[in-house]
Parts: C-alpha cells; structure tokens; sequence
C-alpha cells in the first residue's frame, strides 16, 4: 500500500528541478527579455548594461532562495509535511507554468520579479515558517529531564 509520502516527494523534487532547468532557460536567452524591455528612444547600451544588472541580481537572488530551499529538503524537517509539500507542488507549478509562458512569448525582463516571488520567495517563508512552528511544538510538547 502506497502511502502519500511515496508520491509527495518525487512530486515536490520533481517540480523544484524543473522550475530551476526553467530559471538556468530564461538565463540563457535574457538578451531577447532584456531588449524587450528597452525603448527605441533610449540608448541602447546604457540601459542594457543597467537592466542586464538588475536581470543579474534577481537571477543571483532566486538561485540562493533554491538552493537553501534544497538545503532544507535534504535536511529532512519539512519533507513528510504532507500540507507544506502539497502548496510547495503548488506554487513550484503555477512558477512553472509562468515562466513557460515567460520563455515562449519573451515578455520584458521587466516582469521577471512576479515570477520569483510565486517560485522564491513564498516557498522559502512556507519552508521556515514550518521549521519555526515544527521547533515551537517540540518545546513545548516535548520536555528533556
């Protein structure tokens, strides 16, 4: 008998890996964003040396947002979550399937902050704020004597 763990968490690795093979895409073609994002009337160089940048230092902040997020579920604390692994599946998905639609129609890089906020930012507040209330029960349901 199959339990929920045994398809919850090939599911939850599943979903993280395919939006970082997405995220390592999106850094491969970030000149066909990065144009969009300029206006004719600008100089072309300036402002793509700036937006490349900016481009940088969200693609630089994401991947350390995954990887302690991958710290964290090699660790082992939050992986039999049942509730956690479901929103992670959750919001890794709906990041997917954006940043799909972010590769394929090339929106501005602009954009590209909404995308990381659902994939980034909300699964790593949803991973410590269960190792938070996971180490606030054990003390104080569990007492060393």
């Amino acid at each position: 008998m199959y339990k929920i763990h045994d398809v919850l968490i090939p599911s939850r690795f599943i979903t993280f890996i395919l939006q970082v093979i997405l995220t390592i895409v999106i850094m491969i073609q970030r000149k066909d964003n990065i144009d969009e994002a300029i206006d004719l009337d600008d100089s072309y160089d300036s402002v793509y040396n700036k937006k490349q940048k900016i481009f940088y230092v969200y693609m630089v902040f994401f991947y350390v947002l995954e990887a302690i997020e991958f710290l964290i579920m090699l660790w082992g604390l939050t992986l039999f979550n049942n509730i956690l692994s479901v929103t992670q599946i959750f919001f890794h998905s709906i990041c997917i399937l954006l940043l799909d639609w972010y590769i394929h129609e090339i929106y501005s890089s602009y954009y590209i902050y909404q995308y990381f906020i659902i994939g980034g930012i909300i699964p790593i507040l949803l991973e410590c704020i269960s190792i938070f209330s996971m180490n606030i029960y054990h003390r104080k349901f569990t007492k060393i004597e």
